[in-house]
């Protein structure tokens, strides 16, 4: 059975009388850089359009099935070029916002999606959490990727738990094995800003914060 039309299409049909992407295009937003987070729904002509246009893609797994709201064609984006990079969306639909699980999704989903476990390689879901990410901000010249002259953007993981015994391929073993409780430290432009599994910066006082306005938004004062 074909999928229902979402309704989000339909609330753009209705106020613009067309599907998003063609929306975008009258609008003039595909002239310049765009990203577009989601791209749930598209056709072949609208993946098209966006190649041409040099648009970019976040792929949103965990919230687009915590929502279900549908699967992004990322095979098909892939393959006609366009830049994809990987996303949580926010944290009423993505909740833990963790990038491990969304590679993993992606892998499941699309194998899922498509029948064929190899549709997307490990290395390529790594390149969509990397450098695709950058590109799809126009940062690539900068960050996304270990090369000089860019920033000192590192993330070192653990590979000693059972769990990541043995590595055969490191990029499936990021996929398919490691997690956020595997990393050891990470450098933002060189500095450290997770040491030993633990923040640097203390961030008692934030979760403080974060529950304080839990309560308010709760209790409907905000």
């Amino acid at each position: 059975m074909p999928p229902k039309r979402h309704w989000e299409l339909d609330l753009v049909a209705k106020a613009y009388g067309q599907r998003p992407v063609r929306a975008l295009a009258e609008a003039g937003l595909l002239d310049g850089p765009l990203l577009l987070a989601h791209a749930v729904h598209l056709d072949d002509d609208e993946i098209a359009m966006l190649a041409e246009a040099g648009s970019a893609v976040a792929h949103c797994p965990a919230s687009n099935a915590k929502l279900a709201s549908g699967m992004a064609p990322v095979k098909a984006l892939m393959e006609a070029g366009v830049t994809l990079s990987l996303g949580t969306d926010g944290p009423s639909t993505g909740n833990d916002l963790d990038m491990f699980k969304a590679m993993r999704l992606t892998a499941y989903l699309h194998a899922l999606r498509t029948g064929a476990p190899d549709t997307l390689s490990a290395r390529d879901i790594v390149a969509m959490a990397t450098i695709g990410g950058a590109k799809a901000l126009g940062l690539s010249a900068r960050q996304g990727s270990l090369e000089v002259g860019k920033h000192a953007d590192v993330v070192v993981l653990r590979t000693d738990a059972p769990h990541m015994v043995p590595v055969y391929d490191p990029y499936s073993a990021l996929v398919y094995s490691a997690g956020r409780e595997d990393v050891a430290h990470v450098f933002a432009r060189g500095r450290a800003v997770v040491r030993d599994g633990g923040l640097v910066a203390p961030v008692a006082g934030l979760a403080e914060q974060v529950r304080r306005l839990a309560a308010e938004i709760g209790k409907g004062s905000l």
